[in-house]
């Protein structure tokens, strides 16, 4: 099943950090897409980051004006994405892997379902 998690962040680098290290201390097997909004020169250290964590993780960074809503940049960043499932995760909140497949896993048999919490 191909699955998911979009990260949106703006100017917070250490959260950014924290939640990464958590996923790949998980050894997570999707995709985490970092919807990054920062200003300059925080942008840059995030990107950093991402390129960092994408050596143990399938690490996406997309990067959006600072200016950008929040909500237009979620939905712009599902709208690049071709998993089947995703979750969204603020960049100061944590995710179980184990329950995210267990919900896809609940989609993928129950097609009259369209969310899962």
């Amino acid at each position: 099943m191909r699955l998911a998690i979009l990260i949106p962040t703006r100017n917070r680098p250490g959260y950014l950090r924290r939640v990464l290290h958590y996923y790949q201390r998980l050894h997570f097997q999707h995709l985490i897409v970092i919807a990054d909004s920062s200003s300059h020169p925080m942008d840059e250290e995030n990107r950093t980051i991402a390129s960092t964590f994408g050596k143990s993780l399938s690490v996406r960074y997309e990067r959006y004006e600072a200016t950008i809503h929040p909500y237009p940049k979620i939905a712009q960043g599902l709208d690049t994405m071709n998993e089947e499932y995703a979750a969204i995760c603020g960049d100061d909140d944590f995710l179980v892997p184990t329950a995210l497949e267990a919900g896809a896993a609940f989609l993928e048999s129950h097609p009259d379902y369209s969310v899962v919490h």
